[in-house]
């Protein structure tokens, strides 16, 4: 499982992906609440009987509340619905974590205020999160520097037009020596957080990852019709050595009102085999599928599938441009701008905020223009490598722009037909008679990933180990 659960270039977190709650009790009672070494707790607000003098609680006769911290070994079932804050804290460790779940998947609890996660080795899953009404402002899930290895999984999470919901993890303006880590944030339906028809910037993401965070697994995840990006990641300006080693992987992305991922100011992060698509321009961006600004650095662009969104992937100018950036194995196809012939606002890849790029096995197909380079931000070295740019769909535009920088070529393939196996039907893969089979390169990138991140990822798009050396994202 975790070799086919990981993205291309992501670790398998220790905690948070094979780690299970025991099944309930046999018999459950208030006489009989452990199953496995674990203590059991049964609460229901809206059920009649409840009361919190029942010290755990089971289903026949439930508590009230949540205990405000739990030591585990421990599962607590939710059932009903809960209209007050929960304040939480765990007290887990890897061998005795903690569980929070519903009693019926099919009738998941239903959580209408925030719940603030707390503490260590806890599981949140099986949950509904949304509002109480169309009115309602404080709401979904949040997490804080202090706690470390703290898992939200298959959960749903809904919103209504005001700024709040999704999940948030760490906090805005921070400035103390703690950092939220090892949170895995996993095969959660994330949906419609804000008003994504506004005309006004409301900047209600997703996923929002703030303040002192490392080691985050953003992944498996549906991420849509919210009224910023699906994930930002901001460790404000002076800060980008507080948020580092973020993962987000295999999500999906798409309709959201600002961008499906987009970096600000962090660093080592890791955006692999996600799709995204139906972006468009706004007073909140561009309208790019990726991207990132403010001298984000080391992001990693890595066989991710991109189309119907003015840019695919865009690193935006900036008064402090990055270190490097890399786009390696992408598929970037039907991408096409509102706005005709604008070089700032088109391109499969378009790149400004950063001094060192490497762009390679990129199959880009169907767009307006190919790839633009425009040193306006800091941008001093493209290294462009074994990438298909082909057929292009606004004349006016190029297959490749630069300007002010230096542009290292090297075995691409330009306009002319790549033939792959059915392009419109979806399947890039290289026909026998491709001229893209076998005249390719080896990117200097995939060595430098290798030595940061000791995880090989030579591989083509589909994941497997490259056995040729192609041009394009196969």
């Amino acid at each position: 499982m975790e070799a086919s659960w990981a993205p291309v270039g992501v670790p398998v977190p220790a905690f948070g992906i094979t780690n299970k709650a025991p099944p309930f009790p046999f018999n459950w009672s208030n006489s009989n609440t452990v199953n496995e070494g674990f203590r059991f707790y049964f609460i229901c607000p809206t059920c009649s009987g409840a009361s919190d003098s029942f010290q755990f609680g089971s289903p026949s006769q439930p508590r009230i509340t949540l205990p405000s911290s739990v030591t585990g070994p421990a599962v607590i079932v939710l059932h009903g619905e809960f209209h007050n804050h929960i304040n939480f804290t765990s007290n887990g460790s890897a061998m005795a974590p903690v569980y929070v779940t519903t009693f019926q998947q099919n009738y998941p609890a239903r959580l209408t205020a925030r719940f603030t996660l707390k503490g260590s080795y806890l599981t949140v899953e099986h949950l509904w999160f949304g509002p109480a009404n169309d009115g309602d402002t404080d709401f979904g899930v949040d997490m804080y520097e202090g706690s470390h290895h703290l898992v939200v999984r298959h959960n749903t999470f809904r919103g209504n037009n005001n700024r709040s919901g999704g999940i948030g993890i760490g906090s805005w303006s921070y400035n103390g020596n703690a950092e939220v880590t090892n949170v895995v944030i996993d095969d959660n339906d994330i949906q419609s957080i804000g008003d994504v028809r506004a005309s006004s910037d409301q900047d209600a993401h997703c996923i929002n990852i703030n303040g002192s965070s490392s080691q985050i697994w953003i992944t498996h995840n549906q991420l849509a019709y919210c009224s910023g990006d699906g994930v930002q990641v901001e460790a404000q300006d002076g800060r980008s050595s507080k948020i580092h080693h973020i993962y987000i992987g295999k999500n999906h992305l798409h309709h959201n009102r600002q961008s499906g991922a987009w970096v600000k100011n962090a660093s080592d992060v890791i955006i692999s085999q996600n799709k995204a698509h139906d972006f468009r321009s706004n007073s909140g961006g561009p309208g790019a599928c990726f991207g990132h600004q403010y001298g984000a650095n080391y992001v990693w662009y890595l066989f991710n599938e991109a189309h119907n969104c003015n840019i695919g992937i865009n690193i935006g100018g900036t008064t402090s441009a990055s270190e490097f950036t890399f786009v390696l194995g992408n598929l970037l196809h039907s991408l096409n701008s509102e706005f005709q012939n604008n070089i700032y606002l088109a391109g499969a890849i378009n790149i400004r905020g950063t001094k060192t790029a490497y762009v390679a096995n990129n199959t880009i197909y169907k767009t307006d223009a190919g790839v633009i380079f425009i040193n306006d931000s800091g941008l001093q070295q493209v290294h462009f490598q074994s990438n298909i740019v082909s057929p292009r769909t606004d004349p006016a535009l190029s297959d490749v722009y630069i300007k002010n920088c230096t542009f290292v070529p090297a075995n691409n393939l330009f306009s002319a037909d790549a033939r792959f196996e059915n392009a419109e039907g979806g399947d890039f893969r290289l026909k026998s008679d491709s001229p893209a089979r076998g005249t390719g390169d080896v990117s200097a990138a995939y060595g430098i990933f290798k030595s940061r991140y000791n995880i090989d990822i030579f591989v083509n798009f589909e994941g497997a180990p490259r056995s040729l050396l192609n041009q394009g994202a196969y």
